[in-house]
């Protein structure tokens, strides 16, 4: 099961960090948006901070490690599209 470990979260928002967001919005990608659980002690978590994931027995910190794993292990695709083309077009 995986579960995002976040600071606690306010009424708007599921989590009150960007980087929580961040990986929360991976998680809405994955359509495995869980809620995150709070998490005040921080000195359980992996190098010390939040957010951090627990997924089958792993524990993961650092939110671009986390979606690096997130990516790799669900075979994640959203930037498969992409092309240096359409990245230039946009801007």
């Amino acid at each position: 099961m995986l579960t995002l470990y976040s600071y606690p979260d306010c009424s708007a928002s599921p989590t009150t960090t960007p980087y929580g967001l961040k990986v929360f919005a991976v998680l809405v990608a994955l359509q495995r948006a869980v809620p995150p659980r709070a998490h005040s002690r921080r000195f359980v978590a992996p190098r010390g901070q939040l957010p951090f994931i627990a997924d089958a027995g792993e524990t993961i910190g650092d939110s671009d490690t986390i979606i690096a794993h997130l990516i790799r292990k669900y075979r994640l695709t959203i930037d498969e599209g992409l092309t240096l083309a359409s990245a230039t077009s946009i801007i």
